[in-house]
């Protein structure tokens, strides 16, 4: 619930997930590995491009929670607030903005396609 509330405060995100909610396709393995390679170049690249210490010291904590945690509802909050603080410093590459954007869209659409349907 709480992820899906930061969905919604987020329009940006909000629209990259449901335009891409329809038309998912199944990730295989190879795919999720190259996501999370991806995600660990990007949380490195920000960690080492931020401007703000504070920001730096937020993102070397997901990236040694992400290397040993899956991705959970917390670990998505983080992510999230991450993206916030990111879109502040205009000393990063915006492509890479953009990136991490898709990625954390491929990561909420995952967590929303592993739960349980209501019955």
């Amino acid at each position: 619930m709480f992820l899906m509330h930061n969905l919604l405060q987020k329009p940006f995100l909000f629209i990259l997930v449901f335009i891409t909610a329809l038309s998912v396709r199944a990730q295989t393995i190879p795919v999720q590995l190259a996501a999370d390679d991806s995600l660990q170049q990007l949380l490195t690249y920000f960690n080492q491009n931020a401007t703000a210490d504070s920001l730096k010291q937020g993102l070397s904590k997901i990236y040694t929670s992400y290397k040993r945690d899956a991705i959970n509802d917390t670990m998505a909050a983080r992510l999230l607030h991450a993206e916030d603080e990111l879109l502040k410093d205009r000393q990063l590459d915006q492509k890479k903005l953009f990136s991490y954007a898709v990625m954390l869209e491929h990561i909420i659409l995952s967590q929303l396609a592993a739960w349980p349907a209501s019955p």
